[in-house]
């Protein structure tokens, strides 16, 4: 009798551990940054800097007028970031200490 308890037991208790679902996607090391365009004036550079100074232009060649949106993707995430619009009359946007979370896209609407 005793050999039956036993496994009887553990398949008992094979159902009562932490539950996992399937259906979580893994968190990615990357994330997007969408500029939308709320400006009277059309964008024509977008710079990011992480504290060690602005990389290159983003958007180069590249012109986002009033009421467009434009996705800047695989920006290394769980970081923060300063962020540069310059519009084409030559005037400068910065939105300093922007978090980008993983898991997480960031939409900056620029006025």
């Amino acid at each position: 009798m005793r050999n039956l308890l036993i496994p009887f037991l553990a398949f008992c208790l094979l159902g009562c551990g932490p539950e996992v679902d399937d259906t979580d996607e893994p968190v990615g090391t990357t994330s997007s940054i969408f500029i939308q365009n709320k400006a009277f004036a059309t964008l024509n550079g977008f710079y990011i800097s992480d504290g060690t100074g602005y990389g290159p232009n983003q958007i180069e060649g590249k012109l986002i007028s009033t009421g467009q949106s434009y996705e800047i993707s695989g920006i290394e995430c769980g970081k923060t970031y300063t962020l540069k619009v310059v519009r084409i009359n030559a005037d400068d946007v910065i939105q300093k200490d922007v978090p980008i979370d993983c898991g997480n896209d960031y939409i900056w609407g620029v006025k």
